[in-house]
């Protein structure tokens, strides 16, 4: 007969990396784990608005994110931190409002032991850190309500607390003029399952929080840096080889991307056609390229 497969556990004892899953190190069986960028494939149907918004020159939406650390005294230092030591406020996912030295020290008290309690000390990331940025001009309220939606439908399940940094009421001394909402997730949801961030979740964030401004009227995107080109002057659309010629720049990629992009909206209604020629006049003020010559029997359409 064959070997029966042990089932998933959650974080109970020592916990080893096997490939891109977590193995159990006294029972070989794997931990289970939530992998939240598999949302990304729904999301696709989301790309062209992506792409139109930064034809239009809209800023890239950021989101940072790195490990926050595996002890207690990490996470209680983290969330001092972004509650400058209590005198901003918190809002955990239940949306109650923590404020105050004490009450910063009891949340730290209760992640430490409630929940999926936080050990001392771990051989695993305890907690995640992710700071939503947006341009100085946006209004704080905007991206505090847009990283909000996010973080809710994303992290569902999970304990969290969120505070918004802005300028006029951040009391550190070096307070950054850009608006920004720090949040700190608990590595382990409520039913046990460790969050695995991968490559593609920050992709997701990003790509979610752009759609969350848009829908608010900030232009935002979210593309791959490939799907982008260059900035660099009209006279330097292309590079000077070996022979001191010039060739076409390293943006087919891109020029791939967004030609695709015009011949779908040049067939669609009049509104799609208005946007096409904005997609045209992108594809022309970065590589020279005039895509309607182009289309014309021997015509390139690139400037020479």
């Amino acid at each position: 007969m064959p070997k029966k497969k042990a089932g998933a556990v959650f974080n109970e004892g020592d916990v080893e990396p096997k490939g891109r899953r977590r193995i159990n190190s006294a029972t070989g069986a794997f931990v289970r784990t939530v992998d939240l960028s598999a949302r990304l494939e729904t999301w696709k149907k989301h790309r062209p608005s992506e792409l139109l918004s930064v034809a239009k020159g809209a800023p890239q939406a950021v989101i940072k994110s790195w490990s926050g650390g595996k002890s207690f005294r990490r996470v209680k230092d983290s969330l001092n931190y972004i509650s400058r030591s209590g005198q901003l406020p918190l809002e955990n996912e239940d949306g109650e409002t923590i404020v105050g030295e004490d009450q910063v020290y009891a949340l730290g008290l209760e992640w430490r032991d409630g929940g999926t309690p936080i050990p001392d000390e771990s051989t695993l990331t305890e907690y995640h850190c992710f700071v939503f940025c947006a341009p100085k001009a946006v209004d704080p309220a905007l991206l505090e309500s847009a990283a909000s939606e996010v973080i809710a439908e994303v992290f569902e399940g999970f304990q969290y607390v969120k505070a918004l940094h802005k300028k006029e009421t951040d009391p550190s001394p070096r307070a950054s003029e850009y608006p920004h909402l720090h949040l700190i997730v608990k590595s382990r949801s409520l039913a046990g399952d460790r969050l695995y961030l991968g490559a593609n979740l920050p992709v997701y964030l990003r790509q979610r929080y752009a759609q969350a401004l848009r829908d608010r009227g900030v232009e935002m995107a979210a593309t791959y840096r490939s799907e982008r080109f260059p900035d660099r002057r009209p006279d330097e659309n292309r590079d000077v080889d070996q022979t001191g010629t010039r060739g076409p720049a390293d943006d087919s990629y891109a020029l791939q991307t967004y030609s695709s992009l015009w011949e779908k909206l040049q067939n669609g209604t009049t509104l799609e056609r208005l946007q096409a020629s904005i997609v045209s006049n992108y594809i022309e003020t970065h590589t020279g390229i005039d895509l309607e010559k182009s289309r014309q029997p021997g015509g390139s359409g690139r400037e020479r």
